[in-house]
């Protein structure tokens, strides 16, 4: 059934066909088994490890995702502050726009309404200078009528005058010397009528 050899007993047996070393009582099945199963967990710990790498890399992503995110949520908050900035400024120079035409026209609106006073002033002036020239062109023909009516009335009064020397009539020469002086005191007063008339 068996054989002795370096102290160890060696078991055969035809039916099994298998060889079982016996050392001090124990088995080296059993350590055959032990290392089995160390190899075993030695096999699975590349397994383990590829496992950890890729929780470790989906991790990895995530987080690059989410920076990403964050960086792409981040410049378009900064172009949307930018274009609201821009959006300003032209808001800006267009009201800069709109009151410097605004300033431009009242200007030229202020210029027009002293140009047009400036000629209503020299328009008025025109028109009193036009006014006192026709007032003295009238009084001074009223001057030249009056003094032709005088001129006519003295010679009335001259002849008169003479019929009455002639005539010795001294009545009539009274009367004609009253005549006379009621119509130089009238001449008199229209004249300084008419000379007031034109401030003189």
């Amino acid at each position: 059934m068996g054989a002795k050899r370096n102290g160890r007993m060696l078991h055969t047996d035809a039916r099994f066909n298998y060889k079982i070393f016996t050392i001090d009582g124990g088995t080296i099945m059993k350590k055959l088994l032990i290392a089995a199963f160390a190899l075993g967990l030695l096999s699975t710990q590349p397994l383990m490890a590829d496992a950890a790498q890729d929780r470790l890399s989906a991790k990895l992503k995530a987080r690059a995702k989410a920076n990403a995110g964050k960086q792409a949520a981040a410049a378009k908050k900064a172009a949307a502050a930018k274009a609201e900035a821009a959006k300003k400024a032209a808001e800006a120079k267009a009201a800069e726009a709109k009151a410097a035409a605004e300033n431009a026209a009242n200007k030229a609106a202020n210029a027009a309404a002293k140009s047009a006073d400036h000629a209503a002033k020299a328009a008025g002036v025109a028109q009193a200078k036009a006014a006192d020239a026709s007032a003295l062109a009238q009084n001074a023909n009223a001057t030249s009528a009056e003094a032709a009516k005088h001129a006519t009335r003295r010679a009335k009064i001259a002849r008169l005058k003479e019929i009455a020397k002639t005539t010795n009539d001294q009545k009539l020469l009274a009367k004609i010397v009253k005549i006379e002086g009621m119509e130089n005191t009238r001449h008199g007063k229209r004249l300084g009528l008419l000379k007031k008339a034109v401030g003189k």
